[in-house]
């Protein structure tokens, strides 16, 4: 049977019952409609069966009466609420389903609904007790005015029918939401009430406007059928576990309502949507203890529990009194069939902790936080207690500052649990062992236990996690253990252990030897695991740790009938675990919808397996994919956050940038100056709302850096201005109170990783309490979902996976809204300057300089296509330097605002970006339109070559910012090189009759003989600069002349620039010649596809991960993006002396320029690329240098694009695959075996006769599209 998903459509309408008994309810198409009358029967569903093209849909109603709360309640007309099901057929999105089904052209019609209510009186009454606090405030969603309007409504001055088509509601309201809806835009006054599909957007859901009159409230949810808002199912041993499963969801509000629902008899989905914070709520308890452990500043004090001091610590320094919070010594008891859910960051319980005992069974924990129990007291509580309980999820929980264990399973059977992608945050300011490092973490004491341990993060531990014995069978799989200061396992008798796939990073003991009394295995022998668990075991890793190996087998037979875990090489762990363990990491947020009172009216939530907000930048129609097109474990290296709207993940010190505690936590600032700075973890920007609570009077301050160097009370310089800076904006505030700022639109900050908050007050006694920090993403904006890439990489090496989705997310930043150009101004920084039409644009940086740069797009742009896939920022950049080409065919450098002139060279580049854009995207509608000022672009630039050296004489000297351009330079004559044979294409593509395309190539040839003859330097092996005598060797010329083709790729030549090219290397990069002192990301961008074109593989991930990984893993970068520039003395002061005042603070962070690896890992090391328009023909040449595996695919309008290969046997043998759009035609090079044998082929699983991979020269030959793969074995 296939899987059903609930899409619920919740109807609340102040009429009276009768009114329903003459409604209509319909889905259909415009002249097919489905119907039914309204229920006559109340509280039974009505259902009616449909087809849509090839798909089965069953749409159901149900009327029931409610009496709502909250409201001044009139018996007489009666209320009744009308509930909506829509169920479909297969495990997708409602979106993807009526894709399948319907396909536009075909001649069926477009899927519609419509609602008819005959409107029944509504009386005054009904509205005026309501209060938005009762219900949920909706202002924020709708508007304040778009409330009081609904409210205001008068029904007598309406028809009594509202029908498909005539659609209904205040301006207000309209306005609001006049820009968008579910996934697509709304299409006017009109059709509101439809579903409508947009190729571009998703399905344009309907809110029922006509009857807005009735007060109608829609929802909309979709679900997992099993189980309601938990995300994915357990894996191992709890496996079964179902927690509340699919009843609706209930969001308490506060502890007391949280702690009856946990702990009620009832089924419950249980959504925790803020802080739950009990310090305090029972009070302080105090006691006397000791201190085992010692007396000074960082080490834990013990509670005397049961004489605990007395009985085992009797020697220990005693300690008179200790006073406690009451509240976090003994958990929230957690009753039977329960899922506890945190809805996106927001679910926090302080200050207590979860217990699951006495019977309680099948019970979910996921996406929550448990902090802060009583950090400093030993027997101050536990974050989590299972005792005497079965089937027990615990899944993306975040554990930090508890007393004593994290997770405890007590010495009554715990049965079958599974614990997963959590985070075990021992780091804190008080331990047992003094440092820092929490002793207490894991403690598995139950009986007959099964634990299934996967996927989890373990960091700043000192023992005990964790602790297993008493005959408790524990699967540790692909764990992270990271920074341990004393032993992870601790196995007592009759404890038993398989340990397969896990990393552990320097931890000084991962099993502690003394008291080994148990069972453990492993895996140093992945075939000893076969019989039990049906395959083999994977090697555990060890860096910087002690040995982990032990060899006792006998206890795997206990699994057998069991659920267990599967496994992947530790290799791949450490960036998964890092990227998805704990709370806050999973994309689902949910909607209140208790009773579907009216606070919800008009709600729109989003679509998919969970319930997702589908939000754009203001009003922005979303053009965006609304999901990734290769999922897959390489999600987990996307930088970009799942919602729009994110928050700081730390609290820093000012004084030395230390970190302070996570956000959302205490965040106090007292006194003129003071501040705290918070770090989100990641480049971001756009706007931001700080809701605080002032003491006094003065101003609460902002000021931003990307990187950590510039935090301060003054912003890192993005104005030009340099030293100057960019200063602070202000809050200013005159008594104390409770403060919201949101920044103006003009002070958008584009880039950003640090926010300082600080205090500016004449009064000594003024402070300010941070309550909230939410920034709404500005960059990207036409995307609902920022993580729905259409490209993706992945290979055996984790730091060449994050470089290339730090290049990806650093392109994401640079696509920003057309009217948030930098302006020039004399304090501070504006950012409202139009840059072009349309709704996005590609820029060259987040922060700075906010601009149309087509040079630097010449890299941004491959990158781009191979991952985001965000070719509608390309095409309005383009456009807009077709907008302000000048009367002399010559383009502008950069476009508007700046509008800068004077570059021969980025002229060239809006013409390569052409062809490249036209590559990618087939849009013939652009090149027709901008053809005629394509030739004069050409004209003009060709006009320049002079004889008799037919060489390019440049007079436009503005460059990337090289020292010295201009007369036969030979990096411009190496692109005008490219510009002409890229010119070949176009004139081709657009049909042209007159010869052009053998014009330019005849120019691209003699061009290419005059490079070589006049700019050759013989006794280097390399270009020079010029035609003239120099001894400069530029980076550059040299890169472009293998990259462009001005030299064979295997010729001499190109072997000795790729050798000449290393002379330059430094230990953080290639120093650029042209530009001494220098390292240039984006010219290092063309270097690396040299050294690619011309074979040297190695040499280009040497340089990639010299380079790009220096900066990755730099504590003061933004461990997310690639940088403009930086010094070879590794400062960030990149062209200090050439152009930015010695301004290091202005340099960008987050610069698609440098985004060079992203293209070339997935053009040259996978292999893949398209040489034809949108892919109709391609190239497979991969390229394994030292990796064992690499795999990448992007998509085009003719479908998805995806390779991947793969050495083993010691490099003896290689499968490849490929799967690209039928109809395709494509060229494969199978590279020779590493091993340097000759290859046996075997094609899509049959010999490949006559036909071998040489030892040295592989093979080359032509094949169709489709889903194929090789194996090529050493003879």
């Amino acid at each position: 049977m296939p899987s059903k998903l609930p899409f619920l459509l919740s109807v609340l309408t102040f009429s009276s019952v009768q009114a329903f008994d003459a409604g209509v309810y319909g889905l259909g198409y415009w002249n097919e409609t489905y119907a039914m009358e309204a229920n006559a029967h109340p509280n039974a569903t009505s259902s009616v069966p449909f087809t849509l093209g090839t798909k089965n849909f069953t749409f159901q109603v149900n009327v029931a009466e409610l009496i709502p709360t909250g409201y001044n309640f009139v018996p007489n007309p009666r209320q009744a609420a009308a509930f909506y099901n829509l169920l479909w057929e297969g495990g997708g999105s409602l979106n993807q389903s009526i894709r399948d089904a319907v396909t536009t052209g075909t001649g069926e019609g477009v899927p519609t609904m419509c609602l008819t209510v005959p409107l029944g009186p509504m009386t005054r009454e009904a509205t005026n007790g309501y209060k938005e606090e009762d219900n949920g405030d909706c202002s924020n969603a709708f508007g304040s005015k778009c409330m009081q309007d609904l409210k205001k409504v008068d029904p007598s001055s309406f028809t009594n029918s509202i029908t498909c088509g005539l659609s209904w509601m205040p301006k207000s309201c309209s306005e609001r939401f006049g820009g968008g809806g579910l996934g697509g835009a709304i299409q006017g006054v009109k059709d509101h009430n439809r579903f409508s599909i947009d190729e571009s957007g998703g399905v344009v859901l309907p809110y029922y406007s006509g009857i807005a009159a009735s007060a109608t409230a829609l929802m909309v949810g979709v679900a997992s059928a099993a189980v309601t808002g938990v995300t994915g199912k357990p894996e191992g041993f709890a496996s079964s576990t179902t927690g509340g499963g699919d009843v609706t969801a209930v969001y308490p509000s506060t502890t007391d309502e949280l702690v009856s629902y946990l702990g009620d008899d009832t089924a419950r989905v249980i959504v925790l949507t803020k802080t739950f914070d009990f310090s305090g709520t029972e009070g302080t308890t105090t006691s006397s203890g000791c201190a085992p452990w010692g007396t000074g500043a960082g080490c834990q004090t013990a509670i005397d529990k049961d004489q605990w001091c007395e009985n085992y610590e009797p020697d220990a320094p005693k300690v008179s009194s200790i006073t406690y919070d009451a509240a976090g010594t003994l958990g929230i008891t957690v009753a039977s069939d329960k899922s506890i859910v945190g809805d996106g960051s927001k679910g926090v319980i302080k200050g207590k902790g979860l217990r699951i005992v006495n019977g309680a069974t099948n019970v979910i924990i996921q996406n929550v936080a448990i902090t802060d129990i009583n950090p400093e007291y030993v027997w101050g509580g536990d974050a989590i207690t299972l005792d005497g309980t079965d089937n027990v999820w615990i899944d993306h929980v975040t554990t930090s500052n508890i007393a004593r264990q994290h997770i405890v399973l007590g010495t009554e059977a715990s049965g079958n649990v599974t614990i997963s992608n959590s985070y075990i945050d021992g780091s804190g300011d008080y331990s047992a062992t003094c440092d820092g490092h929490q002793y207490w973490a894991l403690y598995f004491d139950g009986s007959d236990d099964k634990v299934t341990f996967k996927n989890n993060y373990i960091y700043q531990t000192s023992g005990r996690a964790p602790k297993v014995q008493s005959n408790t069978l524990l699967h540790a799989v692909n764990n992270y253990w990271n920074d341990n200061s004393g032993h992870a396992f601790e196995i007592g008798k009759g404890g038993y252990v398989l340990a397969e796939g896990n990393v552990f990073e320097d931890v000084k003991a991962p099993l502690e030897a003394s008291s080994y009394a148990g069972e453990l295995f492993t895996a140093d022998s992945g075939s000893a695991c076969s019989s039990a668990l049906g395959r083999s075991c994977e090697a555990n890793s060890l860096s910087g740790s002690g040995s982990f190996s032990e060899s006792n087998t006998d206890f795997l037979s206990k699994f057998s009938g069991a659920v267990a875990a599967a496994a992947k090489p530790a290799s791949e762990m450490k960036s998964y675990v890092t990227a998805n363990a704990g709370a806050g990491k999973l994309s689902h947020t949910f909607s209140k919808h208790s009773n579907m009172l009216v606070s919800h009216l008009l709600t729109l939530l989003g679509l998919g397996l969970t319930v997702q907000a589908q939000t754009c930048w203001e009003n922005l129609t979303c053009s965006g994919p609304l999901e990734t097109a290769f999922p897959g474990e390489w999600e987990a290296n996307i930088f970009a956050p799942a919602s729009r709207a994110v928050s700081p993940t730390s609290i820093l010190s000012l004084a030395n940038a230390s970190i302070i505690s996570k956000w959302p936590g205490p965040a106090h600032i007292t006194g003129n100056g003071s501040a705290l700075v918070f770090d989100f973890g990641k480049e971001v920007g756009g706007l931001a709302t700080i809701s605080y609570t002032a003491h006094g009077t003065g101003a609460l301050g902002l000021a931003f850096s990307e990187a950590k160097n510039w935090i301060g009370l003054w912003s890192d310089s993005s104005n030009g201005k340099f030293q100057a800076g960019d200063g602070a904006i202000y809050s200013n505030f005159s008594a104390s109170g409770n403060y919201s700022y949101t920044m103006d639109k003009v002070r958008l900050r584009g880039g950003f990783r640090y926010l300082t908050l600080f205090l500016i007050t004449n009064e000594t006694m003024s402070s300010i309490d941070i309550n909230d920090i939410t920034l709404e993403i500005g960059f990207q904006p036409t995307w609902s979902n920022l993580r729905a890439y259409s490209g993706y990489f992945h290979c055996s090496d984790d730091d060449l996976n994050k470089i290339w989705y730090s290049g990806a997310y650093t392109l994401q930043t640079n696509s920003v809204p057309v009217d948030t150009g930098r302006n020039f101004v004399s304090s501070g920084w504006n950012n409202s300057g139009a840059l072009a039409n349309g709704s996005t644009v590609i820029v060259d940086g987040a922060k700075r300089d906010r601009a149309v740069w087509p040079g630097d797009m010449g890299i941004a742009v491959p990158a781009t296509f191979v991952s985001i896939g965000d070719l509608e920022s390309v095409a309005n950049a383009l456009q807009t330097m077709y907008d302000h080409q000048n009367k002399d065919g010559s383009f502008p450098e950069a476009g508007p605002p700046l509008l800068q002139q004077g570059s021969d060279t980025y002229h060239m580049w809006s013409m390569i970006g052409t062809y490249n854009y036209l590559l990618y995207t087939n849009d013939t509608a652009f090149l027709d339109k901008n053809w005629d000022r394509y030739l004069h672009a050409m004209e003009y630039i060709y006009g320049k070559v002079h004889q008799p050296s037919g060489l390019l004489n440049v007079t436009g000297t503005r460059d990337w910012a090289r020292w010295q351009q201009g007369f036969n330079n030979s990096e411009a004559n190496m692109i005008l090189y490219h510009t002409l044979v890229t010119g070949a294409e176009l004139a081709t593509w657009h049909g042209d009759t007159t010869g052009l395309a053998e014009t330019y190539i005849t120019r691209a040839a003699n061009l290419s003989t005059a490079i070589n003859k006049y700019c050759w330097d013989t006794s280097s092996g390399a270009f020079k600069d010029n035609a003239t005598d120099t001894s400069l060797h530029p980076q550059d010329a040299n890169s472009m002349a293998i990259y462009f083709g001005v030299v064979p790729a295997l010729s001499s030549s190109a072997q000795s620039i790729s050798s000449r090219l290393t002379d330059n290397w430094t230990p953080i990069g290639a120093e650029a010649p042209e530009l001494p002192n220098n390292i240039s990301p984006f010219i290092s961008s063309f270097e690396i596809q040299a050294h690619l074109v011309a074979g040297q593989s190695q040499r280009a991930l040497d340089l990639i991960r010299r380079s790009w990984g220096w900066y990755l893993h730099h504590p003061n970068g933004t461990g997310s993006t690639v940088i403009e520039g930086y010094l070879t003395n590794g400062s960030f002061a990149y062209r200090n002396s050439r152009g930015y005042s010695y301004d290091a603070s202005y340099v960008s962070h987050s610069h698609g320029w440098s985004a060079g690896p992203t293209s070339a890992l997935t053009n040259y090391i996978v292999g893949l690329s398209v040489t034809g328009r949108v892919g109709s023909t391609w190239t497979l040449k991969p390229q394994f240098a030292d990796l064992e595996y690499a795999q990448a695919g992007f998509v085009t309008s003719l479908g998805e694009f995806s390779a991947g290969w793969n050495v083993t046997d010691g490099g003896r043998t290689y499968s490849l695959w490929w799967k690209v759009p039928e109809g395709t035609a494509g060229n494969i090079t199978l590279p020779p075996l590493p091993s340097g044998k000759t290859g046996k082929i075997t094609i899509d699983g049959k010999s490949f006769k006559n036909k071998s991979v040489d030892r040295k020269n592989g093979l080359v030959f032509e094949t169709n599209g489709g889903n194929h793969s090789i194996l090529v074995v050493s003879k």
